[in-house]
């Protein structure tokens, strides 16, 4: 289920930014796609940066895992 979903959100979202992205992560997460949730996890906390350092630090961290 969170593979289809979060293709589809890749698919309608082309250019996700801000919460679309870490709700995108989330999914292949779920998805047990580690690869596709750390790239889009990198992009949510470049995203976040200065807007909202402490989710960028959280967003940093799931990338890491």
């Amino acid at each position: 289920m969170h593979t289809a979903i979060a293709g589809e959100l890749e698919k309608f979202l082309p250019i996700p930014d801000g919460a679309q992205i870490g709700f995108i992560a989330y999914h292949w997460e779920e998805a047990g796609n580690p690869i596709q949730a750390a790239s889009y996890n990198m992009k949510a906390a470049n995203w976040h940066g200065t807007r909202d350092p402490a989710q960028a630090l959280e967003a940093w961290k799931r990338a890491s895992r």
